[in-house]
């Protein structure tokens, strides 16, 4: 199987073949053993423990009825597509909206365990996202009575629009380690500095390069270079920037409002998962983008509720 090869075509027609390159030699899902007898009916019993298991178990596929092709086609389309809709991954491996919703936050939470090393000099710099646009103004202004910032009949105020356009906005906070290999994360309410100390903290972060911003100023530890954005000087004196993180964010917002036109802020960090995952992967080729995808969606198994109850905090 060559990267030339690998379409949608070939991974229906060599499906098992292709999961089998996948999960290599299956292992007991109690003890780790790779001794085992080979039973009639193609699952597998350990020679170690007895348990009797198959090579879907603590994979994407455990308990799924679905076939394996439809679970390897939605895999190829989402790491290789720069965005797919529900919609259109459902048309394309015949399933529901629901089934495919489902499967697409699957794949999304095994991507963001693809994690790299954050610790030492790290680029830093947050972000927002979502919010409204200059559409629907009748509908904004239900909102703003709904929510006590003008009331009924009242003259259009600039200010209540952005008061209420600046509620509906995300945050987000980027880092890019030395190696250009990013992490994105979606931060609950406003980004603060104790918020940035206990990403410091968690990930071992010695360097900071960022902007101007005084969030990053003043951490015990660590060292912090930084720009000034608003003069035009985006180069530190040590000659460092933090544009990659920008380089992050534009991707992020032309993705999320090109392919992803409603995304629920539960579920923000699943679509920056994605997209990072492609990032950090891009000078991979096809086939092995593909293929670690794979090796990601075989080390648990995440069930409908782990996706219902997703908690990005």
């Amino acid at each position: 199987m060559t990267a030339k090869k690998l379409t949608i075509q070939t991974i229906i027609t060599n499906s098992n073949e292709i999961w089998k390159e996948i999960i290599g030699v299956p292992k007991c899902s109690r003890c780790g053993s790779e001794n085992y007898y080979q039973l009639g009916d193609g699952r597998y019993k350990c020679k170690e423990c007895g348990k009797i298991y198959s090579d879907r178990t603590n994979t994407i596929l455990q308990g799924s009825k679905l076939d394996k092709w439809q679970w390897l086609v939605a895999m190829y389309v989402m790491c290789v597509n720069k965005g797919i809709s529900l919609r259109e991954l459902a048309n394309t491996i015949g399933v529901t909206n629901v089934t495919a919703w489902k499967m697409q936050h699957k794949l999304r939470m095994y991507m963001g365990e693809d994690r790299y090393d954050m610790s030492g000099v790290v680029m830093v710099d947050e972000a927002h996202i979502g919010g409204w646009s200059g559409m629907h103004l009748k509908k904004k202004i239900d909102y703003m009575v709904e929510h006590n910032y003008m009331e009924r009949g009242e003259k259009y105020r600039k200010e209540a629009i952005l008061a209420a356009s600046s509620e509906k906005k995300q945050h987000i906070l980027c880092g890019v380690n030395a190696e250009g290999k990013a992490q994105v994360t979606h931060i609950k309410g406003q980004i603060t500095k104790d918020i940035i100390k206990q990403v410091v903290k968690q990930n071992g972060i010695t360097h900071i390069i960022s902007d101007e911003s005084q969030l990053y100023r003043g951490i015990k530890g660590v060292t912090t270079e930084q720009s000034n954005h608003s003069k035009h000087i985006f180069m530190t004196a040590g000659g460092h920037t933090s544009n990659p993180c920008e380089n992050r964010f534009s991707w992020v917002k032309r993705i999320v409002g090109c392919y992803h036109t409603h995304t629920a802020d539960k579920y923000l960090q699943l679509y920056l998962n994605q997209i990072i995952f492609k990032m950090n992967n891009k000078n991979l080729s096809v086939q092995d983008r593909f293929l670690k995808l794979g090796g990601l969606c075989c080390t648990k198994y995440i069930s409908n509720k782990d996706v219902q109850n997703f908690d990005y905090t």
